[in-house]
């Protein structure tokens, strides 16, 4: 098994370490157990977050940003920002975590040449997903490996190219993931997200944090 949509899950939590969660007014479908678990993901995030965006906005030097990091999507975020509307997903949310490895003088590079490529070390990200009855508690559980690229054109992620991707689960995630491997060879969609997440990342989620980082 090659790649996969649930690539896409464990990019969106490498490019966008604080995507902005939706409200629980606006994510009526997020139990008060889920809401809290997400509010404190996000929470514990915010120290990585900050550390990433200080490194894109000046030059630093110093030990690799290492960060242990997890996120988790409700059900009608999998469908709208990872898998897409047109597909059906038979689970509930989805909660990812790993561990995030950066050399972070590489981050200002990125976004101050006219071009710059980012190799990411190897990473693993183990998403658990739970039942669509989210009494039942976890579905399955899939294990993701790649070693992402991130291509910087004037400032801003253009593409991600993905190599040595492996995945590892149960049965039934095998079984998820092969059904969703079609979707992500014809659309391309991971690559575009991921890159459209870190682009966010940098020019809006690290201003909304204080760290203003102005387009080239």
């Amino acid at each position: 098994m090659t790649r996969s949509k649930f690539v896409g899950v464990g990019l969106f939590v490498l490019a966008s370490v604080s995507v902005t969660h939706q409200s629980l007014a606006q994510a009526p479908a997020a139990s008060p157990e889920l809401a809290a678990r997400m509010a404190k993901e996000k929470e514990d995030r915010k120290s990585c977050k900050l550390e990433i965006c200080n490194a894109f906005a000046k030059p630093s030097t110093g030990d690799p940003i290492t960060c242990a990091i997890t996120k988790t999507w409700t059900k009608d975020e999998v469908l709208n920002r990872v898998v897409g509307g047109s597909y059906v997903w038979s689970y509930g949310a989805v909660q990812c975590s790993l561990k995030f490895n950066v050399d972070r003088s590489l981050l200002n590079k990125a976004i101050g040449e006219p071009k710059f490529e980012i190799a990411f070390p190897p990473h693993s990200v183990t998403c658990n997903v739970d039942d669509a009855d989210a009494a039942k508690g976890k579905a399955f559980d899939v294990k993701v490996s790649f070693a992402p690229t991130f291509e910087f054109e004037k400032g801003e992620a253009k593409m991600t190219k993905l190599a040595d991707v492996k995945t590892d689960g149960s049965g039934m995630a095998s079984a998820a993931v092969s059904s969703l491997m079609a979707v992500d060879k014809i659309s391309g969609i991971v690559g575009k997200a991921a890159a459209s997440e870190l682009n966010d990342l940098i020019y809006s989620k690290c201003k909304d944090d204080g760290v203003d980082i102005p387009r080239k």
